[in-house]
């Protein structure tokens, strides 16, 4: 248990994109917390909606890091997550801007990571809002031969998981990462070159690896302000092609050959019957192999594709 005034610090690291809303009411959450040492970086891609002026003025304790660009959730957090660096944390929060937390949310994390030193990163149970009552993640499992991370109980009641202790998981979403500093130091950033989607698999993959346990505390809960997912040719074209470069760093072998031939081969199945119905997710899906195998990476051709207000700060699954 943490001793009062002895709180290792927390840096927050919040991405927003013409969302100002969203990140002020996120923000106004979080300086709500009970726990005294932590510090917020809100990192800026460029908003056009009056974003800086607006935080910098209701919060001038906030460092605020404009990047001039809309360079991807990645590249966006790995930003943030430098500029968090220079403030000596014992640990770094990667958090949705589109979230809202209790005012005790952070101290059973931290408790959790500081009782098991070769624990890497934590999570908690993460809520849609305002369907408070639903899941949106309750500890995630990485499977391998689908290059992807997947979240148990998802659209499921909370009452579904009931009452669970502290455990170890193979997937994290970007949504709510609390990495410990030596785990940034000794294996990176987030990989770049994914742009948007899957950064968090081939992070938790890439942690799991370097011998970290990932842990998810599921009586903390956060709220997410996001959708139910449906299928759209932006998002799509990135999963497809980030699945593969997951598979190619993070497999070997049989199983990295075995992962491949699975999402090509159902990537293409899915093609043919979209193809009659919906030739945009076709297209889209083609253009993310055949990217991949090009081996165009980073921003890619997504961006032609619509999505929202055409803003990049979602992470994926």
């Amino acid at each position: 248990m943490i001793q009062p005034g002895r709180e290792p610090r927390v840096v927050i690291v919040l991405l927003t994109t013409n969302a100002l809303d969203d990140t002020v009411a996120c923000i106004r959450s979080l300086l709500q917390s009970t726990y005294a040492n932590l510090r917020i970086v809100v990192v800026d891609n460029a908003s056009i909606d009056g974003s800086e002026e607006c935080i910098k003025h209701l919060f001038p304790e906030i460092e605020y890091l404009q990047t001039g660009k809309n360079g991807g959730f990645a590249a966006s957090n790995n930003a943030g997550i430098r500029l968090a660096l220079q403030q000596n944390p014992s640990y770094v929060l990667l958090l949705n801007n589109d979230t809202l937390v209790d005012p005790g949310f952070l101290e059973p994390l931290v408790d959790a990571l500081e009782a098991d030193p070769m624990a890497g990163c934590a999570t908690s149970t993460i809520c849609y809002y305002p369907e408070t009552d639903l899941l949106w993640y309750a500890g995630g499992d990485l499977i391998w031969w689908r290059g992807s991370g997947f979240s148990r109980n998802q659209d499921r009641p909370v009452r579904t998981i009931g009452h669970q202790p502290t455990q170890t998981v193979t997937f994290i979403s970007g949504c709510f990462m609390l990495l410990r500093r030596e785990v940034l130091d000794k294996i990176g950033l987030l990989d770049e070159r994914t742009f948007l989607y899957c950064e968090d698999t081939e992070y938790s993959m890439r942690m799991a690896s370097a011998g970290y346990r990932l842990l998810y505390v599921p009586a903390v809960r956060i709220y997410h302000k996001t959708a139910h997912r449906n299928k759209t040719p932006f998002t799509l074209y990135y999963i497809v092609r980030n699945r593969l470069h997951v598979i190619s760093l993070g497999l070997h072998g049989w199983r990295r050959a075995f992962a491949m031939s699975y999402v090509v081969g159902t990537t293409a199945i899915k093609m043919v019957f979209w193809y009659a119905r919906r030739r945009d997710l076709s297209r889209a899906a083609f253009m993310g192999l055949q990217d991949y195998f090009r081996g165009v990476l980073y921003e890619g051709r997504g961006l032609r594709f619509p999505y929202r207000s055409q803003t990049v700060q979602e992470h994926s699954q």
